[in-house]
């Protein structure tokens, strides 16, 4: 396989993963709303906005949300232009900001596959002026404080809910990394 090709399919299966896990997620909460009504047989129950911002989004959903924090991030502003749902069914909703969250996922993978291929392949001509080099790296040592952020503010936030409290903790751990990743590419930049 070429480097090409490893980049390819890297950030192909992530994003069936991520497709797979936002598919799967409704199935589970449905099993949860299930199991809530089974505690209480003879009796009608309306499950209320507490219970469904405890399960929501399901367990499958966070973990692809984990998995690909950034790119929820920069999905996020999607919603606020296109709050209208592409596709709805009784059981799933696809909205553009799931189809925003796949896109940026593939983008994710798909750049970090590059960026691992290309540590061992680093004889290459640096292709763009130094300045712009220094910029990006700036730009992208800014857009790691910005995760780390808006993951203190799912994990610390009271209007945050249960399920992107459990996903706010991986943020911090793409902050972390992507932020050593950018300062240590921008210090090497700076110093060469």
């Amino acid at each position: 396989m070429t480097r090409g090709q490893v980049n390819v399919t890297v950030s192909a299966l992530q994003v069936a993963l991520a497709v797979f896990l936002w598919w799967y997620a409704p199935l589970q909460v449905r099993e949860t709303q299930e199991a809530a009504k089974a505690q209480y047989p003879n009796q009608h129950i309306q499950l209320g906005l507490d219970f469904y911002r405890r399960i929501e989004p399901g367990p499958a959903e966070r973990v692809a949300f984990a998995l690909n924090f950034p790119a929820l991030i920069l999905s996020i502003p999607v919603a606020n232009f296109f709050p209208e749902p592409l596709y709805e069914s009784n059981l799933r909703l696809f909205s553009p900001l799931d189809l925003a969250f796949f896109v940026w996922t593939g983008i994710l993978w798909y750049w970090l596959a590059l960026r691992l291929t290309a540590l061992k392949k680093s004889d290459e001509p640096k292709k763009l002026p130094k300045t712009v080099r220094i910029i990006w790296l700036a730009c992208g040592v800014l857009f790691a404080l910005i995760l780390g952020a808006a993951a203190l503010s799912m994990l610390l936030s009271r209007l945050s809910t249960i399920p992107y409290k459990q996903v706010a903790p991986f943020g911090l751990l793409w902050s972390l990394g992507l932020a050593s990743y950018f300062a240590w590419q921008l210090k090497s930049e700076w110093e060469t």
